[in-house]
């Protein structure tokens, strides 16, 4: 806060002290009382039309409320070390195809985290720590995945020919670390020997739970058989999806892919007037604050073929883009329904018309602007917001540009 007169510290008791009779900000009293980036926090902060109860909100996810995960991100935000998995790694890891339990798997394998006979003895487990493949060594996740002749014997017989005793004072996380950035890093998208590396890994571990648990005898055959077995299921996966995704896509020349578009509508639409209104915002986030241009500004306009003139712009204090384009459709409705019954709102932001399809899951900052936005509509008999192209809505845009320039017509 500024150093201001004490009346004005005295009237600021409440946030509604900042705010006039009609509900709105007293900006003058908010420029006069506050540093200029606290005052454009302030006048960024949608007023609802409607008195709502206050609520806490947690800045540091997308709907306003605290997770642990937020939390552990957040924490680790402000220490030096960088939070687990945020490596080029694990962001390979996690966007490949491989299916999510060999995700888990590799995860808890690198981390030291599978339940071998060692790593329970370390947790007070009293068992017998001998593998049970070779009956002769201790098992640890590098003897039993890589050193154990039955696991050396499964790898070079495998489609990768692997030699898993090589270099064998490398620790398995590192091993199987390298291997994997290998693949990923020459193979982009193709994940067909990640998979069949992790899917022979995963069949050595099966292969191992099936002699404790239910006294199979070792077999390496059957090891590569179970590996080649989910990695044939991957594969029919995999091309499952790419035939759903195809079939998704396809239409027939001419015709509107609607899976690609985005709208929400309310109502019935009848016979007491249409009208079809153009929105867009100029938003800029200014890196000189001595510019004398605004950062933000909201237009409207009426659309092509329409009789009625509606044009009109207004500079607003947004906290982004986003919140500049909620704004944008907040102030369309509210002109074009002075004038129709029946709206049709047109925007270049498809994030905003989705934000509005899915209330709940709108950005915290945004939520009371997409709330006013779907008041205004079930006013009216009819309403759609419908996303369309930049070029489409080029008249607002340009008119929204001269506003936040200062050369508003």
């Amino acid at each position: 806060m500024k150093n201001t007169s004490s009346n004005d510290v005295r009237q600021l008791t409440t946030v509604a002290h900042l705010m006039t009779t009609e509900r709105r900000w007293n900006a003058p009293l908010i420029w006069r009382c506050f540093q200029e980036q606290e005052a454009k926090l302030i006048m960024a902060t949608h007023i609802p039309s409607d008195c709502v109860q206050d609520t806490y909100q947690w800045e540091y996810t997308k709907n306003g409320k605290y997770t642990f995960k937020s939390g552990y991100w957040h924490i680790q935000s402000k220490t030096n070390a960088p939070p687990l998995g945020t490596d080029k790694f694990w962001a390979n890891m996690w966007r490949s195809s491989l299916l999510p339990r060999w995700k888990h798997f590799v995860w808890k394998l690198i981390h030291r985290a599978l339940p071998t006979k060692t790593n329970l003895c370390k947790r007070g487990i009293d068992i017998e720590v001998t593998c049970p493949f070779c009956k002769g060594q201790t098992e640890t996740d590098l003897h039993i995945f890589r050193l154990c002749p039955t696991a050396q014997m499964v790898w070079r017989a495998s489609p990768l020919g692997i030699v898993s005793e090589s270099q064998a004072m490398v620790p398995m996380q590192t091993w199987l670390r390298n291997f994997l950035n290998l693949f990923f890093n020459q193979d982009g998208k193709d994940d067909s020997r990640a998979v069949q590396l992790t899917a022979t890994l995963w069949a050595i571990w099966l292969h191992r739970n099936d002699i404790i648990f239910r006294g199979v005898s070792v077999n390496p055959n059957r090891i590569l058989e179970v590996a080649q077995s989910h990695v044939h299921s991957w594969k029919e996966a995999q091309e499952a999806k790419l035939m759903q995704q195809q079939h998704l896509n396809w239409k027939q020349p001419g015709e509107i892919n609607l899976t690609k578009i985005s709208m929400w509508k309310v109502g019935k639409c009848s016979n007491l007037g249409f009208f079809s209104i153009l929105v867009d915002a100029a938003w800029y986030r200014k890196k000189n604050s001595k510019q004398k241009q605004w950062e933000a500004a909201v237009a409207w306009a009426e659309d092509d073929n329409q009789t009625i003139s509606c044009s009109g712009a207004k500079r607003i204090f947004p906290q982004d883009a986003l919140q500049a384009e909620c704004y944008a459709i907040l102030e369309g409705i509210r002109v074009a329904s002075g004038l129709a019954r029946n709206v049709i709102l047109k925007t270049d932001c498809k994030v905003a018309v989705e934000a509005i399809r899915n209330e709940n899951q709108a950005h915290s900052h945004i939520a009371t602007i997409i709330s006013d936005i779907r008041k205004e509509a079930t006013m009216l008999d009819f309403f759609v917001c419908l996303k369309v192209s930049r070029n489409a809505v080029v008249k607002a845009h340009n008119r929204a540009q001269q506003e936040r320039k200062g050369l508003g017509l």
